[in-house]
């Protein structure tokens, strides 16, 4: 019998590929900045976002910051390619949809969360805009597998803050030792979740990493589909 009476998941990289449809959705936005007049190519269009992209990064310490605006985001690539920041909220809209309309799932997330979620309540925590994490479940047909959403943009904290985690723990009725959370992030899902003495699942699909001295997870997984085994939650 598992130790367990709720499993949290963390989203992007873990139930759904965050790297899919990348490409695209950067080709809708400078698609829907030439509708509007300006005449910016797709590789110069990709070229700003990467700088932009990689620039967060560099202020974040290697992490996506987990309370941003794709809005923000926008103006900023906007304002690299020295332009007026007015269509930045347009841009970023044809982003998102296109991301959302090419989404990919991770191998056995669905099947996963059908499996868990006939045996204990599961939740979400995961940082990002609620609007757009919401639509992201619904397109991959996911959210009707989970009892509670707890969403960096709705509630105004992040991960790793032990804030989120708690409030996630409270939102099912559970005490930090009767829930695991997993995630593919080290620094925001392993340590977030270890950090108010959660259980802790690391999905760490391509091994990166999987020697670091400081893991301290109860489990590191290769695949979403070895979870319902490793906590005694099967058919």
């Amino acid at each position: 019998m598992s130790r367990y009476r709720a499993v949290f998941f963390d989203l992007d990289g873990t139930l759904v590929d965050e790297r899919a449809g990348v490409r695209t959705a950067r080709a809708a936005a400078a698609e829907a900045l030439r509708a509007l007049g300006y005449d910016v190519p797709d590789e110069v269009f990709n070229a700003a976002v990467q700088l932009v992209v990689d620039r967060t990064f560099a202020r974040h310490g290697g992490q996506w910051p987990g309370i941003w605006s794709r809005e923000a985001l926008m103006a900023d690539v906007l304002r690299a390619l020295g332009l007026h920041i007015a269509p930045a909220a347009r841009i970023a809209d044809a982003y998102a949809a296109a991301r959302i309309e090419h989404l990919a799932l991770m191998p056995g997330a669905r099947q996963t969360l059908a499996l868990l979620s006939r045996r204990v309540p599961v939740g979400l925590i995961s940082n990002g805009s609620g609007t757009e994490q919401r639509a992201k479940l619904r397109r991959g047909g996911l959210d009707g597998y989970f009892r509670a959403l707890t969403i960096s943009g709705d509630l105004g904290v992040a991960k790793p803050a032990p804030a989120i985690f708690r409030a996630a723990l409270r939102s099912l009725g559970v005490c930090s030792g009767e829930a695991v959370h997993v995630g593919n992030n080290f620094e925001q899902d392993v340590a977030g979740a270890l950090g108010v003495e959660m259980g802790a699942i690391w999905l760490n699909v391509n091994g990166e990493g999987a020697a670091r001295s400081d893991c301290h997870a109860t489990a590191v997984v290769r695949s979403l589909d070895e979870l319902p085994a490793l906590l005694a939650l099967g058919a």
